[in-house]
């Protein structure tokens, strides 16, 4: 795999403010954390009321069309679902597992899972056939293709009224409800599956051996908010390194001072 730098703030008071770096070990968690930025995305843009941010929400929603359309989705998530039930279900009836939780996760793994087996043919066949859809998809490919006085089937639903515009992006959105909440499950899991180890990068750089046997799906890299450096990744299943570059020179890189950070290796 190739360098990957994505970022995350958690939503604490701004002295508490940490930042997270995560990165993938495989495609299909790849594929995961694009889908969850891009529901989150739409998700911010539904919650208000004016054209410009009914535009965004709208491009938004193309995208996630856009990469739902590339790969078999629903057998990859599924798959994922099975596996993480698979791993979760022999703890049943172990000390110190909190069996009404445990309960719950697996009922709702299930039903996730048997969702999307119940969706026949692509997970946007509701909306392929609308007529504006159509049109803006193909348009999106173009730098400024969404500008509406090229569109005026787009400017007229543009200035419509927001409940009108509001009730369209969350029936347009609806298809996609299944595999939103079957991610945001997965990727939930799979973070809270192991507790972070406070580690030491000398020279700005720290390296890991990984166990092929219990694979490791997520890499969480986590900074102080006033930090200076940013966390960058290279890795596979069998290594990782995670470099500290200095944000603020005008071409960052490689500090070479010592860099204390929390570690989570996800090996759900």
């Amino acid at each position: 795999m190739g360098p990957n730098a994505a970022t995350s703030i958690d939503k604490q008071p701004m002295h508490a403010r940490v930042i997270k770096f995560e990165h993938p070990l495989n495609e299909r968690y790849r594929f995961f954390l694009r889908l969850e930025y891009l529901f989150n995305l739409m998700e911010h843009h539904l919650s208000w009321e004016s054209p410009q941010s009914s535009h965004s929400a709208l491009s938004v929603l193309l995208d996630i069309m856009n990469v739902v359309g590339r790969t078999d989705v629903k057998t990859d998530t599924v798959k994922e679902l099975d596996r993480i039930h698979g791993v979760l279900n022999p703890l049943q009836g172990k000390p110190g597992i909190e069996m009404g939780t445990l309960d719950e996760i697996l009922s709702t793994l299930k039903s996730l899972s048997s969702q999307l087996r119940n969706i026949t043919g692509p997970i946007d066949k509701d909306i392929k056939d609308d007529e504006l859809l159509k049109t803006l998809q193909l348009r999106n490919s173009i730098a400024g293709g969404l500008c509406d006085f090229d569109l005026p089937a787009y400017r007229y639903w543009l200035r419509q009224p927001a409940e009108r515009r509001l009730h369209d992006l969350h029936s347009w959105l609806e298809p996609f409800r299944p595999l939103q909440y079957a991610v945001e499950s997965a990727l939930d899991l799979v973070r809270q599956s192991t507790t972070a180890e406070r580690q030491v990068a000398e020279d700005g750089a720290y390296k890991q051996s990984l166990d092929p046997k219990t694979p490791c799906q997520l890499i969480v890299v986590s900074l102080p908010g006033n930090t200076s450096y940013f966390a960058e990744f290279s890795g596979s299943k069998h290594r990782f390194t995670v470099r500290f570059l200095d944000a603020t020179q005008k071409h960052p890189i490689q500090t070479n001072h010592r860099v204390e950070f929390d570690l989570s290796c996800c090996k759900l």
